[in-house]
Order: C-alpha cells, then sequence, then structure tokens
C-alpha cells in the first residue's frame, strides 16, 4: 500500500525549508506540531496546488501560485513572518523576483520536495479525476476535500 500522503509530503517540505533556516540562519521556524495550524494548511495546499497543477512547476509559478492563495487565505504582507498575527504576516507576500535569496530558496525546496515524490502522489490521487470513488483508506477524499478547498479560494 502506498503510504505517502499529501499531509507527509507537506511535512517533508516543511522541515526541509527549517532546516534550511536554521542552518542558513535566517529564521527560526517553529517544528511542524508547534507551528500555526494556518501555516500547516499553507504547506498541505502548496502540495495540493502542485498536484493539481497540468503542466510543469517551477519556483517562480509556485510562488505565484501560492502568493494568490495566502492572500486570499488572509495572509498579509509584512516586515516579520508571524502565522499566529491576526492577520498571519510574511514578507513572502512581494513577486518572485523581490524576494530574499533565502525565500526563493523556500520555493526551490518546494518544488524539489514535490517532485521528489510526484509519482507516488499521482499514483496514489491521480490528478484529473480527484472526485472518483473513495478508497477504503480515505485518500481519495483527502484529495478532493484538499482540493475543493484550494478551489474555492481560487473562486472567491
Amino acid at each position: 500500500m502506498n503510504k505517502t500522503s499529501i499531509r507527509t509530503v507537506a511535512k517533508h517540505i516543511y522541515i526541509d525549508i527549517q532546516a534550511d533556516a536554521m542552518f542558513g540562519g535566517w529564521a527560526d521556524i517553529p517544528d511542524w506540531k508547534d507551528t500555526a495550524d494556518s501555516h500547516r494548511e499553507m504547506t498541505v495546499a502548496s502540495v495540493v496546488r502542485l498536484l493539481a497543477y497540468p503542466g510543469e512547476m517551477t519556483p517562480e509559478l509556485s510562488h505565484h501560485l501560492w502568493q494568490i492563495f495566502a492572500f486570499k487565505a488572509g495572509w498579509r504582507h509584512g516586515k516579520e513572518f508571524n502565522p499566529f498575527g491576526d492577520p498571519p504576516t510574511t514578507p513572502r507576500m512581494v513577486p518572485f523576483e523581490c524576494l530574499e535569496p533565502h525565500h526563493k530558496r523556500e520555493s526551490d525546496i518546494v518544488v524539489a520536495g514535490f517532485r521528489l515524490h510526484r509519482d507516488a502522489l499521482m499514483k496514489k490521487y491521480g490528478v484529473y479525476c480527484p472526485h472518483t470513488a473513495d478508497p477504503a483508506d480515505g485518500s481519495k477524499a483527502e484529495f478532493s476535500k484538499a482540493h475543493i478547498n484550494t478551489q474555492n479560494f481560487y473562486m472567491k
């Protein structure tokens, strides 16, 4: 059975970004379990967007799609990253070209992490028919719910 899940891939990508931040000395990112729910869900949504996108994903495109989703989810530009704020803020709410080099690397990590797991995710969830009948493990239901939530943000 394929144990790869969208949430597991999102967690691995988050941990890779956390390690890059720690070793690069550019941020102190909390552990996955300690970060805000909104931050975890944004990471999960990034994996869903990459999975649902029919073409080849680039770091630039990934960042642009993330910006749209983040804005519609209530995130705003701020000098400091604060996922617990009201509204949550991030300095990443700028065009890709204007990002700091370490923030550009985050988009590289997201796309690379997704590519590493893409085949397993596509085999488990599919891409063009996310609303098909659910298998016993509920994997299609997870993708369908996440896919619908992503679509709802784009439709607002």
